[in-house]
């Protein structure tokens, strides 16, 4: 063997040996590992992801660590809400004027899409925010503290009588990955198309639609 080959051998068999150690000790210790490369996460339940070579550290907004090899599927818990910290829902629910409605196949457990549909005479406006997410809990609806303030566009959408009309909502930006339970996405609605520059009016309605995370 020429002395060349066994030079870039020996560099192949540390550089594989550093790579081996720094897996190990990232998996077994529940670090992260040195040679990474970090992914700060814009909301939801992780705060960020150092990817490594061959495993990933999941550092948790509700302080978990867990670090996991490459192709293993892991998402951060929600940090469980308890009732007594939440708040009583207070919204005078009224699914008559617009109904809500779950498009078959877009619920996960940080979004899904929703279809309106307008049952007045009326032309109705609402804004670009993702709503506001409550729990159910023996007969009651408590609404969810968030984990980041959602960023609105001041935008306003119109939905006239008789229309449908799809809108996303990413609740997990705002709430994280929701845990096993019942819910329900809160949408308002009003006929006053410049609302972003008012305070609630009594024309203002609340529409809600429920859902289940299993």
């Amino acid at each position: 063997m020429n002395k060349g080959l066994k030079i870039t051998l020996i560099v192949i068999g540390v550089l594989l040996g550093i790579i081996l150690i720094d897996t190990m000790q990232a998996k077994i210790f529940n670090n992260s590992p040195l040679l990474k490369i970090r992914e700060n996460m814009d909301g939801g339940s992780t705060d960020y992801i150092d990817k490594g070579l061959f495993v990933n550290h999941y550092k948790c907004n509700n302080k978990e660590e867990k670090t996991i090899f490459k192709g293993v599927k892991y998402s951060c818990p929600m940090e469980e809400q308890k009732n007594k910290d939440l708040e009583e829902s207070t919204y005078n629910i009224n699914n008559d004027i617009i109904t809500l409605s779950i498009k078959e196949g877009t619920m996960t457990t940080s979004s899904l899409t929703l279809i309106l549909h307008n049952n007045t005479n009326d032309t109705y406006y609402y804004g670009a925010g993702s709503g506001v997410i409550e729990k159910e809990e023996n007969g009651k609806w408590y609404k969810l503290k968030a984990i980041k303030e959602e960023n609105i566009i001041a935008i306003a959408y119109s939905i006239n009588p008789g229309e449908d009309r799809e809108f996303v909502t990413n609740f997990g930006n705002i709430y994280g990955k929701l845990p096993k339970g019942k819910y329900r996405v809160v949408k308002s609605f009003t006929v006053d198309e410049e609302f972003h520059n008012h305070e609630l009016s009594e024309d203002d309605i609340y529409s809600a639609v429920e859902f289940e995370i299993e």
